[in-house]
């Protein structure tokens, strides 16, 4: 009952080559951030989180597929076999879960949180009667009699729930401070208890952890389940008080550009930016998230917001750049930055964060595209006294718009990359070079036409659906041009994957990491 693993695909048929497309989809890096600031204990205590995070993994494969040793035991091939790591499964997570191995069937829309062949409706009618069956932290399992029940992930899971909760515990021994201590302790006793409701998190410090089930979209079929997650992070110092002064301009960019979904300034929850050393579960599986948002449990439960600077570098770097050298104009390259990518991160994130439930979902692409639009406009806006580095954040947006489109098309965040891009080239602000295949920022258009993305997307959230029909229509088709930029853009990266553990951060803390 406990382990419903999907069947091992023939071991033959991972004889066959991995499409050269699959494995140039991802760049590797390193996240061998510098730990020389940190003491013999927190190095020490850095051991101890990702043996936690580790016991993540467990649990996310049995989430994600099922029996992850037989899977992988069952490919021949090395680079297939190393597919099937990096999106924890036979599915590719860029792909909308297409499998990339032979005999494997279509992914289950709810994964292996319930059984394969379980409906909507069944779950439904168990629920009336048994309220766990949609908890977030259960799995479904039927009985022999052909009937649901649902176990607590801490039951489910014993065995790699007992083990993080061990390490938090004795990572809690060298916090460095009382408030981590007791925030380590109550997340060990909430992993053991599967109860989250009073999980309140740590006050800022150097070292911090995320270690437990999030929602992250994994479960598509009630889109009820929380997904185990491990995160080790280091705070750093110098993009915090970047990311400060972010959140201080916030209330004047909201009266600037103007967002009524937004909630009052007092709101704004802290952010903090924090280089991830380790990353596991859900937060490493496909594409790698550059923020998190860790809601409370309750509406009086403080959530907790997290921007990833070393992430957002490598991702500068490792992704953007090489879309930049083959989509936009040469003079216009050296534009994209990671700073620029940090500022509108970041202000996507509080964007999302201070947006009150007040405004009722119209479409998810609509609500995407109006929330990217609304931090794009705010880093652009915050830097214009310096034409330089305004022209950054313009470029910076552009190239962020083509690797998304890039990645997918068809995808919520594509679409609504599709309406941005769309739109600024309906009113200039952008301009397609026919000649060279290159797109360019026309900096006076874009000025004008990047608030005024702003300003209509987020009226379109609270316009009625004949409205939003028509401007969706209007602005949500691939032109040729970008289909042909795309086109030559397939062999570029679009994610990243991680070389990570002890054994990257050895000789990089003044204690041994093993």
């Amino acid at each position: 009952m406990g382990c419903q693993s999907p069947s091992s695909p023939e071991a033959s048929s991972s004889s066959k080559p991995v499409p050269d497309s699959l494995l140039q989809s991802y760049a590797t890096v390193s996240l061998d951030t510098d730990l020389q600031s940190l003491t013999d204990p927190q190095a020490e205590m850095v051991q101890h989180l990702i043996e936690a995070a580790q016991s993540m993994d467990v649990i996310f494969w049995e989430q994600a597929y099922g029996n992850r040793d037989s899977l992988l035991q069952s490919i021949g091939d090395p680079q297939r076999r190393r597919l099937a790591e990096i999106n924890y499964g036979p599915w590719s997570r860029l792909s909308n879960f297409a499998p990339f191995l032979d005999g494997v069937e279509p992914r289950p829309p709810g994964g292996n949180f319930y059984p394969a062949d379980v409906t909507t409706k069944e779950l439904e009618q168990a629920a009336a009667s048994t309220g766990t069956i949609d908890g977030p932290y259960t799995m479904v399992r039927r009985l022999p009699d052909g009937s649901l029940t649902a176990l607590s992930y801490h039951q489910f899971f014993a065995e790699p729930v007992t083990t993080a909760a061990f390490q938090l515990r004795d990572a809690a021994q060298l916090a460095e401070s009382a408030a981590l201590r007791s925030f380590l302790e109550r997340r060990a006793d909430a992993l053991t208890t599967s109860n989250y409701a009073t999980d309140l998190p740590a006050q800022s410090s150097a070292l911090d952890a995320v270690v437990g089930p999030m929602n992250t979209g994994e479960d598509r079929l009630l889109g009820a389940k929380a997904s185990a997650v491990g995160l080790v992070l280091q705070r750093n110092a110098e993009a915090q008080q970047q990311l400060n002064g972010l959140v201080e301009q916030l209330p004047t960019l909201l009266d600037t550009l103007g967002d009524a979904g937004a909630s009052p300034a007092e709101e704004v929850p802290t952010v903090g930016a924090y280089d991830v050393l380790y990353a596991s579960g859900a937060a490493n599986a496909g594409p790698k998230p550059l923020t998190l948002s860790q809601l409370g449990e309750t509406p009086a439960t403080p959530g907790r917001y997290f921007v990833f600077p070393n992430l957002v570098q490598a991702h500068a770097d490792s992704l953007l750049r090489p879309v930049a050298d083959g989509a936009i104009a040469p003079e216009q390259r050296s534009h994209v930055t990671a700073d620029a990518l940090f500022d509108q991160t970041a202000f996507r994130e509080l964007v999302r964060s201070t947006r009150s439930d007040s405004v009722p979902t119209a479409d998810e692409a609509l609500d995407a595209g109006a929330t990217a639009a609304l931090g794009w406009a705010m880093a652009a806006t915050s830097l214009e006294e310096s034409e330089g580095a305004r022209m950054d954040a313009y470029a910076t947006g552009l190239v962020t718009l083509i690797h998304t489109l890039h990645r997918d098309t068809t995808s919520v965040p594509g679409r609504a990359a599709l309406l941005q891009l769309n739109f600024l080239q309906e009113n200039g602000a952008i301009t397609y070079d026919e000649a060279a295949g290159t797109y360019a920022v026309a900096p006076a258009a874009m000025q004008e036409a990047l608030p005024d993305l702003a300003r209509r997307l987020g009226a379109l959230r609270r316009a009625d659906r004949d409205e939003r029909q028509a401007f969706l229509s209007a602005h949500g088709s691939a032109a040729s041009s970008l289909r042909t930029t795309l086109a030559r853009l397939s062999d570029r990266p679009v994610a990243l994957e991680f070389e990570q553990g002890p054994s990257v951060l050895q000789g990089l803390a003044p204690a041994v990491i093993q």
